[in-house]
């Protein structure tokens, strides 16, 4: 069997129709390389394994997964989770990772271009697209949903390093975009359930550039019942703590934390600490995405603060101003910072 060039993975729980539409949505685009659709699915009870066998079992291979076997909560960590189950079953050169409540527009083209894009930049680890959002799973008419826009106008083919990449904040959905697979890393041993959007994206930008293609193809569906939107309803301050991926991603990925602080997070770290030093605490439900990680600042948002926290706080604020101020950012300043927000007393 000739293993395929493009793996393409699809992850669901009690999703049944949405995910109808998404796997439809993958077999009308239009490709020229060969492909193989992963669907793994996590405890879904809504009849979505009997309409996967019915219906799909020639086209994809079907797997399920059960995250309650993991003791999860945090529903972040589910889709991570799923995704690694997948994961273990996909041999393409490429993969690309879908949610099953999202979909493409009819006979999208947009991975054609992005393999294709791929292929001539073999310095390139990453294709990015740009996507539609709507915000109903029930709109129909997609001339309704509103366009992703980049931080600024993008030129198809052009080449993002990750100096720029960081400078411009060109982060957004990571399944607008295509990764090549690093043969000698697997990201599932590394990662674990930790394997989620943001991950997946830093992941790969490791290992060489991106590369835009022109595209809209993708259609993202937000819901307020979404990951997102539940940190949304826990308050504005929450979510500055639990969407500051340089803490986040740094903790994973310890190679991208001077780019953080150099680039755009730097502000976004000092708000974190400022969050920490008044005294703000997070809510029980978005404290309990974070405890398992085990970081200082992390942790300083569950407890009230004693006279250590108080003043390691407030020396970190300072610090980091002091090292804005005389731009002495090197790796050996910032890895004193990194001491000062993740490790514990």
């Amino acid at each position: 069997m000739l293993t395929p060039v493009l793996s393409i993975i699809i992850i669901s729980h009690n999703q049944k129709e949405e995910l109808q539409r998404c796997i439809d949505s993958v077999l009308s685009m239009e490709m020229s390389f060969s492909r193989e659709i992963i669907v793994s699915d996590d405890r879904s009870n809504d009849g979505t394994r009997e309409m996967l066998e019915k219906n799909y079992s020639e086209h994809v291979i079907i797997t399920y997964c059960n995250s309650d076997d993991a003791n999860l909560t945090d529903n972040s960590k589910r889709s991570g989770y799923n995704r690694c189950n997948a994961y273990k079953y996909a041999k393409g050169k490429y993969v690309a990772h879908i949610d099953a409540d999202d979909f493409f527009v009819p006979n999208s083209t947009v991975y054609q271009k992005q393999i294709e894009a791929l292929e001539r930049n073999p310095q390139c680890s990453l294709a990015m697209s740009g996507c539609v959002n709507i915000t109903d799973y029930n709109i129909t008419d997609l001339s309704k949903g509103i366009p992703y826009v980049f931080p600024r106008k993008m030129v198809d083919g052009e080449e993002l390093t990750h100096e720029m990449y960081f400078k411009y904040d060109f982060f957004h959905i990571n399944q607008c975009y295509m990764q090549r697979r690093n043969p000698n890393i697997n990201p599932v041993e590394l990662y674990g359930c930790e394997y989620i959007d943001s991950v997946i994206t830093f992941h790969h930008l490791q290992f060489g550039n991106v590369i835009y293609v022109d595209a809209n193809d993708y259609v993202y569906v937000s819901h307020t019942s979404s990951i997102i939107g539940q940190v949304s309803k826990c308050g504005t301050h929450d979510t500055v703590v639990l969407w500051c991926i340089a803490i986040y991603v740094s903790w994973l990925i310890p190679c991208w934390f001077d780019f953080f602080v150099k680039g755009y997070a730097y502000q976004h770290i000092l708000k974190v600490i400022r969050l920490a030093r008044g005294g703000y605490k997070l809510s029980n439900k978005s404290y309990e995405m974070v405890k398992d990680k085990h970081l200082y600042i992390y942790d300083v948002f569950a407890r009230d603060l004693n006279y250590y926290d108080k003043l390691r706080l407030w020396f970190t604020d300072l610090y980091m101003r002091l090292l804005k101020v005389s731009g002495c950012m090197n790796s050996v300043t910032l890895s004193w910072l990194k001491k000062l927000l993740f490790n514990q007393r």
